[in-house]
């Protein structure tokens, strides 16, 4: 109920509200005529005992809501300084974090979420207390993730916490259910703004904004740097030493033929163009970096052996 739709009720003009001169005698004096005539035990009003009594709450209602904005007023004068009504206070914005799949941020997708699906954000270099916190199950309190691919090592920053170790117990602030849109090309840290989900204002001021960050998860082939894709194969001995032509499958399931040239070694890299991420601005996908490992086998039988001597005999 804002001030003037509170003199309306009580019949009185929302001029009262602009010009100083609401004081609490002319509202009283607006209530007690009001009163008379709404109060269920004496209503005079020609419609039934329950209307009545709707239209009396509605009184009493603007009479205590219009209270804090009259001007107190002596015995001599019954005019005052215009009183200032308190400001719309617009609400701050709340941060929390998304996590998205790679397929998923390949097409762009959308999401439908509620509140128990989200988790605070901190700011870098905020640590929140230790009861609101715990371990991350993903890089066990680490920050980072070693994985092998071939005979490649790898280290980076956990997707899961991003990097800190941690992760929230709290969820984020209730929003209700939303649909959430994730741009085509969108990587870790993108952020996605949702108008007036955030934090309520106060005084009748608008929601702040819901500020939704990328977390990536882990997918279990690829690896992303920028728009460019990578991911090993294994070969056996004779593909790369005699050359060998296959497919691969692309993040976005279309079939991709290869060539991996004769005498490759493992280490070696291969780079299939068009394959990787597109970019968020121009939609251009990256690359997609192959890089060789030798398949090696978990036995061998006599046959095999034979052929590896004489293989070894003539310097291969």
């Amino acid at each position: 109920m804002t001030l003037t739709e509170a003199l309306q009720v009580l019949g009185l003009s929302p001029d009262l509200a602009n010009n100083g001169k609401l004081t609490k005698s002319i509202l009283s004096a607006a209530y007690r005529q009001k009163a008379k005539i709404y109060h269920p035990d004496s209503s005079i009003d020609d419609g039934s005992s329950k209307g009545a009594a709707v239209k009396f709450h509605q009184v009493q209602k603007a009479y205590s809501f219009a209270k804090s904005y009259a001007v107190e007023m002596g015995n001599a004068k019954e005019e005052g300084p215009k009183p200032v009504p308190p400001k719309p206070t617009p609400g701050t914005d709340a941060h929390a974090a998304i996590q998205v799949t790679l397929e998923q941020a390949f097409s762009g997708s959308d999401i439908l979420l509620n509140h128990q699906s989200l988790y605070p954000v901190y700011p870098d270099g905020v640590i929140p207390d230790s009861d609101d916190v715990e371990p991350c199950d993903a890089c066990r309190g680490a920050g980072v993730l070693k994985r092998t691919r071939g005979i490649m090592r790898l280290t980076m920053k956990c997707g899961a916490c991003a990097g800190r170790g941690w992760v929230p117990k709290k969820l984020g602030t209730p929003v209700g259910s939303i649909t959430v849109s994730i741009p085509k090309g969108a990587d870790a840290g993108t952020e996605i703004f949702i108008p007036y989900a955030g934090n309520e204002g106060t005084n009748g001021g608008k929601p702040g904004n819901l500020v939704l960050e990328v977390e990536l998860l882990e997918h279990p082939v690829f690896d992303r740097s920028g728009t460019t894709l990578q991911c090993a194969l294994a070969l056996r001995y004779s593909d790369l030493m005699l050359g060998y032509s296959g497919v691969l499958t692309g993040i976005d399931g279309a079939s991709i033929p290869y060539n991996v040239p004769a005498l490759s070694a493992p280490g070696d890299q291969i780079v299939l163009k068009a394959a990787g991420m597109p970019d968020r601005k121009t939609g251009a996908r990256g690359d997609l970096v192959v890089s060789l490992d030798l398949e090696r086998p978990v036995s061998i039988d006599k046959s095999q052996r034979k052929r590896l001597r004489a293989l070894q005999d003539v310097g291969l």
